[in-house]
């Protein structure tokens, strides 16, 4: 993405919340790491906006959930809705028991 397209898009985000956020979370991307410094420069950013390079925010759950993930690729997914919750309960089970010995 190009540096004058980012500062765009990140000033307009900004323009279309009534909140101010302090917080914002966007990709690791070069472009919007300078977008967010011009606008600071510019005073157009509030200089207390912390800029968090995480595109997502429950990355340490997806890795918790890796390990469960492989257990229902081996196993071939899941064939019934209803069987679901009772599957992922057995696999968390079978997890926490690994984990303690």
């Amino acid at each position: 993405m190009h540096k004058n397209d980012a500062i765009r898009l990140v000033s307009k985000t900004e323009l279309t919340h009534r909140i101010v956020s302090f917080i914002i979370n966007i990709n690791r991307q070069f472009s919007y790491t300078y977008a967010v410094g011009c606008l600071k420069k510019e005073e157009r950013q509030h200089a207390d906006v912390k800029h968090r390079k995480m595109k997502y925010l429950n990355n340490g759950t997806d890795s918790d959930l890796a390990p469960i993930k492989k257990l229902v690729e081996v196993t071939g997914g899941f064939k019934r809705r209803k069987r679901t919750w009772s599957t992922l309960q057995g696999f968390e089970s079978l997890r926490s028991y690994d984990e303690r010995l």
